[in-house]
């Protein structure tokens, strides 16, 4: 499968190390982000249910646009954040915070789709 590089990379750029800055977990979690949406897109595009052996069912895919909408107004708001010279602690942090939630929630989206 051709997701299967993309989450390897991921994996090994977000397990490594600790971020060292906010801005440094905001490529994180826009590196998670992006193998999520991988996941996402080839499920997508999959033949409409009840196609076989693989389909896509309109319901996930409008959970899954959802869950995705959500991620990316987290991550594009973190990655506005992490740029301001003068944003303090408390909001670097809840950037950061609010976007690694909603990318984590992305993916176990698209991860329990692609189980289905």
């Amino acid at each position: 499968m051709k997701l299967l590089p993309v989450v390897a990379v991921v994996a090994l750029s977000t397990g490594c190390a600790a971020p060292q800055s906010p801005a440094q977990a905001v490529f994180n979690a826009h590196l998670t982000y992006d193998a999520a949406l991988s996941g996402a897109v080839f499920y997508k595009e999959l033949p409409k249910c009840p196609a076989k052996p693989l389909c896509s069912d309109p319901a996930a895919v409008a959970t899954i646009q959802k869950a995705d909408n959500v991620a990316f107004e987290a991550l594009s708001s973190a990655q506005k954040v992490v740029r301001q010279p003068k944003a303090s602690q408390s909001a670097l942090q809840t950037a950061v915070t609010w976007a690694t939630e909603a990318i984590a929630a992305f993916s176990r989206v698209v991860a329990v789709t692609k189980e289905q």
